[in-house]
């Protein structure tokens, strides 16, 4: 599924090629891009909306360096993969 057609992807690419949005975003997402690409090989890629606080209902804080641990903002224990 696309969300543009062919025509309006073009005018995206050309108006992108004229601007420096793009030198400006990749140096902002440097850190990601740079790092290994975490897809797991089941499931769906949209995990990250399921992490919330079994005790408050917060999302939970995902640190890269630490892809298997989630903080609670309000609680502060870690939780192993806790996913609802």
């Amino acid at each position: 599924m696309f969300q543009f057609s062919p025509s309006e992807r073009k005018d995206i690419t050309e108006r992108a090629s004229r601007s420096d949005i793009i030198s400006l975003l990749s140096e902002k997402c440097k850190e990601i891009l740079t790092r290994v690409l975490m897809v797991p090989q089941e499931g769906t890629a949209n995990w990250s909306h399921y992490f919330y606080c079994p005790e408050c209902s917060v999302q939970l804080i995902f640190n890269l360096d630490k892809p298997h641990e989630h903080l609670c903002p309000l609680l502060q224990p870690d939780f192993q993969r806790w996913c609802l």
